[in-house]
């Protein structure tokens, strides 16, 4: 059988249960599954390579579909237009208190008006690509070891048939109008009593646990109304998906997806990066989600409990262990992007900026919950301050883990200003005997920030102590309070950046060599960093503009991956992308905030709302 088509990023839609996700196809192909987990490796992996596996559920020789979830849920549906009539297929895995164990992924197929011929190809790869056997265990099929056995379940109407040397099965069947067949994927063979009837119960089951998640944040969401709540609402339910039970969100639920078609910049993102947990915290603040954002202040707390604070890691694994080494496999790559990588090589990397990325997060935790520091999480806050004390004069990889010498970083550094100064911030709020050299040091950085990271000739903060080169992170200054939104060289510097970095909404990350070939094309927080940074300085019609441009691009289903290509037309890059869906809910935060403060005649300065910047929701102003 044909493998299917690599599609383009914007034709897949996601569904998950916080331990693992799936990509599924506008063609209705699962092409990307990992299982038993996010990081483990992959079931079904045609999306990079043809003969990696995949799961195919449509029509007979049908043509793409159109996907839309369900509302304001993770449940998937993909509706093919077919001989005159409409075959609509469902997926989902089963989520919440009802969840029924061992069921992984289920999928249904209904023929909604006329009699339909259908098509199920399943093509099993264990261990990203690796030959599978399949055999019949009863009226089902089994694949895999003693130690791990999977299963595929299918309603009686819909019998699947082994292909040649059973690494693969098919099924061909007819439906009439209103018929549906059903299908399950199974983690252990001895899940008892399935039947259509009690898998739709696991639909209805799944599909509520996702709205009731998404309703126990309204009362406390900081966002009032506004014209982009479809958008709000699926960004939030992606980064839902990219949760785990133990409060670790994963910076995307892929690996290896391209920054730049047919180059190397393939990396694997199924990881949690403290940088990036610190933005996502704030973000679930702002949708209302105070626990979830507690809950991942716990994961960095016990990921991080048994490392040197000089040593600090950047990213661990979802489950709180050292991310593995990198390696790369014998796959074609995504539309032919390789090497196909898994673990990161940037594990090892120094990276200063994560320091006041992590103090914040106690910061925004306190300042959220309303109550001084707890005892643990002061002695944490204490550790990483003495360590910045010591490390921020030295180089660094800086926050695009460059594969080069360290430098200087403008960001790193800022990002040590902040960890000293909310650490000192939270020790008088909690009656703290500070060290002396918190505060000197504090001040220390800030002078060299002003003295060696601008550029008088450029009007701008640069990427590197004493450089001629910008970099969007320079858009943060003012959100991190180091100076205030109306100060000329923040104004200067937001100039720069659109007139150097920017075409129109889309904004670039720096404009550098970073020892890696291909044109890298737009980068999608960034470009949200322009709107957040244009409303806090009071443009605010250029950032509705930029808001309004910037959305045209996001996927039919709401979703954004990491970056859109340089012509300015497609998503690239690992899908879907926590980082940006985070950059959209902290852009409307900041435009809605500045928007009221604009209504009250008087500068959209975030703190005096007592809202907040993206990573500071105290009212308190920095000196």
């Amino acid at each position: 059988m044909n493998p299917p088509q690599q599609l383009r990023l914007e034709d897949y839609g996601v569904i998950g249960d916080l331990v693992t996700s799936a990509l599924i196809g506008a063609d209705g192909s699962v092409g990307w599954l990992c299982l038993p987990r996010l990081d483990s490796p992959s079931l079904f992996g045609a999306l990079l390579d043809e003969d990696a596996g995949f799961w195919r559920l449509c029509p007979e020789g049908a043509s793409l579909g159109q996907q839309h979830y369900w509302p304001e849920s993770n449940v998937l549906d993909t509706a093919f237009r077919h001989q005159g009539g409409e075959v609509l297929v469902t997926d989902f895995m089963p989520l919440g208190e009802d969840a029924l164990p061992g069921v992984r992924l289920v999928r249904r197929v209904r023929a909604q008006e006329k009699e339909a011929a259908l098509r199920s190809d399943f093509v099993p790869r264990l261990d990203y690509g690796a030959a599978t056997t399949l055999r019949r265990a009863g009226e089902r099929l089994e694949f895999g070891a003693e130690t791990q056995r999977w299963q595929l379940w299918s309603s009686p109407n819909a019998p699947h048939d082994l292909g040649p040397g059973g690494h693969s099965a098919q099924g061909r069947f007819t439906l009439q109008p209103g018929e549906e067949a059903w299908f399950a994927l199974l983690d252990r063979p001895e899940v008892p009593g399935l039947s259509p009837q009690v898998l739709a119960a696991q639909l209805s089951h799944t599909d509520q646990a996702w709205t009731r998640w998404l309703a126990a944040g309204q009362s406390r969401r900081t966002l009032g109304e506004h014209p982009y709540r479809d958008l709000e609402i699926r960004s939030a339910l992606a980064l839902k998906l990219l949760s785990a039970p133990n409060g670790a969100i994963a910076a995307a639920a892929t690996t290896s997806l391209p920054e730049v078609l047919g180059g190397e910049r393939n990396w694997d993102y199924r990881y949690c990066w403290l940088r990036d947990s610190s933005f996502t915290a704030q973000a679930l603040h702002h949708l209302g989600h105070r626990q979830e954002a507690a809950d991942l202040l716990e994961w960095f707390k016990k990921a991080t409990r048994h490392s040197d604070a000089k040593h600090l890691k950047i990213a661990y694994t979802i489950a709180g262990e050292e991310v593995p080494a990198e390696r790369t496999l014998p796959l074609s790559g995504y539309r032919g992007s390789r090497p196909v990588r898994v673990g990161n090589g940037a594990r090892d990397q120094r990276q200063l900026d994560v320091y006041g990325e992590v103090i914040s997060a106690y910061f925004d935790s306190v300042r959220y919950r309303q109550a001084p520091i707890r005892g643990g999480e002061w002695q944490e806050v204490c550790e990483l301050a003495e360590a910045v004390c010591e490390l921020w004069p030295q180089p660094d990889k800086g926050i695009w883990e460059a594969r080069r010498p360290g430098e200087h970083h403008t960001y790193s550094k800022l990002m040590c200003w902040v960890a000293l100064d909310r650490a000192v911030k939270l020790g008088h709020d909690a009656g703290k005997d500070l060290p002396p050299r918190w505060a000197g040091e504090r001040d220390k950085i800030r002078e060299a920030l002003l003295t060696q990271g601008f550029n008088k000739d450029l009007n701008s903060f640069t990427q590197t102590f004493g450089g001629h080169t910008l970099d969007a992170t320079s858009l943060l200054i003012p959100m991190m309070e180091f100076l205030p939104p109306d100060d000329s060289r923040v104004l200067g510097t937001l100039q720069a950046v659109r007139s150097r970095l920017a075409d129109g909404a889309l904004v670039r990350r720096y404009q550098t060599e970073d020892g890696l070939s291909g044109e890298e094309g737009y980068f999608v927080l960034c470009s949200f960093w322009l709107i957040s940074a244009e409303a806090l300085c009071g443009e605010l019609d250029a950032a509705k503009a930029h808001l309004d441009g910037l959305l045209r691009r996001v996927s039919p289903l709401g979703l954004w991956a990491e970056e859109i290509t340089p012509d300015g037309e497609h998503l690239i890059g690992n899908l879907p992308q926590a980082y940006s869906h985070v950059g959209l809910i902290n852009a409307l935060a900041y435009l809605q905030q500045a928007q009221h403060k604009f209504e009250q005649d008087d500068q959209p300065d975030l703190n005096g709302s007592g809202a907040g910047t993206a990573l500071n929701p105290g009212k308190e102003r920095s000196r």
